[in-house]
């Protein structure tokens, strides 16, 4: 398979918030959904409210999360389906395994042919810069002064860092009906680049969020698979894929992704919503092509000025797991 593939460099760093109280954690990625919103806003400021609105009805347009980079590997998630051991592991080995979440692409494709064993793994990460080596997240120090006391009152704000020729990438899909449409590509690059002007995450008036980018074509080998599926962004499936899905045989977590949602109006609390994190593996009853959905969280008729959607589309890799029975 083929993709759009886009390397982003922050040369000041980034912060995208996490979940919980205050400033003090942030993520170390940007999930699809942040990203497909920050472009969706970026659009309107292009080419208006049509262009936004044309760019949502491009039912084949999929992105996955912002992994890392290095010059050494494009980083994948791990799968969450079990893995072989191999041979001479020991229990402290099957721990260190365990707690691998992201893999180059060389193991990641073995990983989704069902050929990537524990053992080789540890071995191959083992000779390899890790990402928790050029990823580094930093909490500053900081103060607030009250104005009517002057009093000072010192909070942290975490920071993710990025060592020289690093960053994050994210891939582009476009449907078979939009793949001949070339300047759909050259308006989700344009996009992408006043967005990195823009900057992402927060802290973006001091620079942090800003990023350059580059963009090529990367391809991954897949098996060929058509029941059993791993996505590489978060995931809410339509009502007909979560009647095919066959839960005993798939391996999941999920997030809720919830927030606030900024108009030229007001600020307003959308809905929580769960969805399928990156790498999960997932196993349908029937052959199937998933995709995803778009979700409305504010609707006009709940007093937004306008549908407030997010996405739940996602690129999907087939994937060879040794419980999936249709490859008996």
């Amino acid at each position: 398979m083929t993709f759009h593939l886009f390397k982003l460099t922050f040369p000041n760093g980034l912060h995208v918030g996490a979940t919980g109280y205050g400033l003090e954690d942030a993520h170390d990625m940007v999930h699809s959904d942040q990203l497909f919103s920050a472009l969706c806003v970026i659009m309107g400021r292009l080419y208006g409210d049509a262009g936004v609105e044309d760019f949502l009805r491009l039912s084949g347009v999929s992105m996955s999360s912002c992994f890392p980079f290095s010059e050494e590997a494009l980083w994948f998630p791990t799968l969450m389906c079990p893995r072989e051991e191999g041979d001479g592991l020991t229990y402290r080995d099957r721990k260190r395994a365990r707690k691998k979440t992201l893999l180059p692409q060389p193991m990641f494709e073995a990983n989704l042919a069902g050929t990537l064993t524990d053992k080789d793994m540890l071995d191959g990460l083992d000779t390899m810069v890790l990402p928790s080596k050029f990823v580094q997240k930093i909490e500053r120090p900081r103060v607030t002064v009250d104005r009517v006391t002057n009093a000072g009152e010192i909070f942290h704000f975490a920071e993710v860092h990025f060592a020289e020729k690093t960053g994050l990438y994210f891939l582009l899909q476009l449907g078979e009906k939009d793949k001949t449409d070339e300047d759909w590509l050259f308006k989700i690059s344009a996009a992408i680049r006043l967005l990195g002007d823009e900057g992402i995450g927060s802290d973006r008036s001091v620079g942090k969020g800003l990023f350059t980018v580059k963009y090529s074509t990367v391809k991954i080998k897949n098996p060929t698979s058509d029941r059993c599926f791993a996505p590489l962004s978060l995931y809410n499936p339509s009502p007909e894929e979560t009647s095919q899905l066959d839960i005993s045989n798939c391996w999941y977590d999920y997030t809720v992704r919830n927030g606030w949602v900024n108009t030229s109006h007001r600020a307003l609390r959308r809905q929580s919503v769960r969805m399928l994190t990156e790498g999960s593996v997932l196993t349908f009853s029937e052959p199937i092509v998933p995709k995803g959905r778009m979700l409305t969280l504010l609707s006009q008729e709940k007093g937004a000025p306008y549908d407030v959607q997010r996405n739940g589309r996602a690129i999907f890799i087939p994937v060879i797991s040794k419980n999936d029975h249709g490859h008996e």
